[in-house]
């Protein structure tokens, strides 16, 4: 689903398929068991006072699906004083380019796997 508003896009994610987010997009983590994979080069970005049985913190090597993935492609809209926002939903695993910004609802519950490297 996607909407659009006068200073954002928002694509609202519900699948089964992961799905591959580029850094041009914010993301924003509603659901909870959410699986994100990304490289320590993104923003990660949850209030001090979440319990860390939350949102837990993983190291992990990146193995990125070659098929059977959904890759959202966005246009860069900061230079039009804009952004994309994609809404993350329950039990999804999710991909993020180097440079993104991941941000979690106060309800939400995810493991964030830090990439030793950047996916792309």
């Amino acid at each position: 689903m996607c909407s659009t508003a006068t200073c954002y896009t928002r694509v609202i994610c519900q699948s089964d398929v992961p799905v591959f987010i580029p850094s041009t997009a914010h993301v924003l983590v509603e659901g909870k068991n959410v699986s994100i994979y990304t490289p320590s080069s993104s923003h990660v970005v949850f209030k001090p006072d979440d319990s860390e049985s939350r949102i837990r913190r993983k190291p992990r090597s990146p193995e990125v699906p070659e098929e059977g993935i959904v890759v959202i492609y966005a246009a860069d809209m900061r230079k039009f004083n804009e952004w994309v926002q994609v809404v993350i939903t329950d039990n999804m695993k999710v991909y993020c380019e180097g440079g993104s910004s991941v941000y979690f609802s106060p309800n939400s519950t995810a493991t964030v796997y830090q990439l030793l490297k950047n996916v792309v």
